[in-house]
């Protein structure tokens, strides 16, 4: 097993084509979205093997001929005030709020 050089986050933004702050700001809000880090006891720095990096981006490669894959269904945004009167019985434009 011959050790290549880990990427650091600047490395992996190249690749990637994003900029080091998204790249530190997927890790800390929704890690999922990029590869597997590699867990160095004592080391406090992001680092990435280039291998676990090609794997992952051949994971995420998308046909042309094959649909899109969809991710889980998004969440309702907050309901609308006419959403919410009709819910609570307030119909009447004259009600007054509770």
């Amino acid at each position: 097993m011959s050790l290549e050089k880990l990427l650091t986050v600047a490395d992996l933004a190249e690749i990637l084509g994003r900029s080091t702050g998204t790249i530190k700001n997927q890790h800390s809000k929704n890690p999922s979205r990029l590869p597997p880090v590699c867990r160095i006891p004592g080391a406090g720095r992001l680092l990435w093997r280039r291998e676990d990096v090609e794997r992952w981006l051949q994971q995420h490669v998308v046909r042309l001929d094959q649909p899109f894959p969809r991710s889980e269904k998004r969440k309702p945004g907050r309901p609308r005030k006419s959403e919410t009167l009709v819910r609570n019985g307030l119909t009447d434009r004259g009600a007054q709020y509770a």
